[in-house]
């Protein structure tokens, strides 16, 4: 085991790393936030803003694979601090897109490289930090997390009095600090030999796909990380509860906020508590917790403080993905953990992908909008039956899920 003053090394270096999946969540869930506008802009509608949350999961989904093998031949310092650079610039020409086309290119490209962080901060604590892997695991989302709160409400309270391409064009300059500070201060940590590595990789790596266990943990973590998808990442989430709850813009924006701080709270303490207990009873209650949560939260009117709290438990309990990701990261050997990570978190994305742009078209062809200067509105009862029945489904399955898989 290591000694405390290497921990506390590995654990700075770690951080810096983090630092990228904290400022990408700037980028990525703008597109909740400033949907309005982007109608206006591009002069698109609703469903144009259900394919950019598609296309953009989709492709962060399609990275995921070739992301994990990167990282299992090439530094996190190398890697990450590139894409931070590569982000920067994409989030620029999302700035200065003067065609939908345009922007939602410079968002894909952006996905792409935003995919390097999460897998990335793990494989780095993974390999340096082994004992303490599903609290980095919590740790590392929990950066996310942070992010999208801060960015949540930085972004609501801008929008009123600045344009987007204002508000967005203040995150490509952090992106490109911490770009430079990884390569300016994280060691590497690449395998010595790649070409040792390959030698015995082939059959492992097709056990990894052939295992119903990985597949069983990654489906897990699609079905659980969903709910949260839709309200603070999938494009519609501030518009749903608004037509649900029928609060101010500005109060939704801030409770849909109060997810991530619960989930800054809670992905930590659910690590330690994988860790002791068990990856399997964080998964199972956390799914469990979420329906109790959701439920309220989707079909119940509530005030402003009574969402704020619903949505905080929920984001506190929300956490089974720690035991998911860190289940992953030690199934098939730390060799292999970068790969079986990208698939879960691959997963993780691929579902909310797909229903990201089914669910506003069925929204759009089936329910009745009201237009107001152009802009459609819908009824929260087409929002319930819609997105709050994929969220129940998608919770009953995760435990399911969550009880095939074979765990301590």
């Amino acid at each position: 085991m290591k000694s405390s003053p290497s921990v506390l090394r590995e654990s700075l270096n770690w951080f810096l790393l983090a630092s990228f999946f904290f400022m990408h969540y700037f980028v990525r869930i703008s597109p909740s936030l400033i949907d309005v506008q982007l109608m206006k802009t591009f002069s698109i509608t609703i469903k144009h803003i259900g394919w950019i949350s598609s296309f953009y999961f989709i492709t962060y989904t399609a990275s995921q694979i070739p992301v994990g093998y990167l990282m299992k031949f090439y530094s996190s310092r190398f890697l990450i601090g590139s894409a931070s650079l590569a982000c920067g610039v994409c989030a620029l020409a999302f700035t200065y897109a003067t065609a939908f086309p345009t922007a939602l290119l410079s968002l894909l490209c952006y996905a792409f490289f935003g995919a390097f962080g999460f897998v990335g901060a793990i494989s780095y604590a993974t390999k340096k930090i082994p004992q303490y892997a599903s609290l980095f695991v919590g740790m590392t989302q929990s950066m996310g997390m942070a992010g999208g709160f801060i960015a949540t409400n930085l972004i609501t309270a801008q929008i009123q009095h600045h344009s987007w391409q204002s508000v967005i064009g203040q995150f490509p300059i952090a992106l490109f600090m911490i770009g430079l500070a990884i390569f300016l201060i994280v060691p590497s940590d690449a395998q010595p030999s790649s070409e040792s590595v390959n030698q015995g990789a082939a059959k492992p790596t097709v056990n990894i796909y052939c295992n119903s266990q990985t597949w069983f943990n990654a489906l897990y973590a699609g079905c659980i990380y969903y709910p949260l998808m839709v309200l603070t990442e999938g494009g519609l989430g501030v518009s749903l509860l608004e037509s649900i709850h029928h609060l101010g813009r500005e109060q939704i924006a801030f409770a849909v906020s109060m997810v991530f701080i619960g989930w800054l709270i809670g992905g930590p303490f659910a690590g330690l508590v994988a860790d002791k207990y068990g990856h399997r009873r964080v998964m199972l209650a956390s799914s469990i917790c979420g329906l109790l949560t959701i439920i309220p939260a989707i079909f119940l009117p509530l005030s402003s403080n009574m969402l704020s709290i619903c949505l905080f438990t929920f984001g506190i309990t929300n956490t089974g993905i720690v035991g998911c990701y860190s289940l992953a990261a030690s199934m098939h050997g730390p060799e292999n953990s970068s790969i079986s990570v990208a698939i879960a978190n691959m997963s993780t994305i691929l579902i909310g992908s797909i229903l990201g742009g089914i669910l506003p078209m069925l929204l759009e062809t089936h329910c009745n909008a009201t237009f107001i200067d152009g802009i459609p509105y819908y009824q929260g009862a087409d929002y319930q039956l819609i997105f709050g029945s994929a969220m129940i489904i998608a919770l009953i399955l995760s435990y399911v899920l969550g009880a095939l898989v074979k765990t301590r």
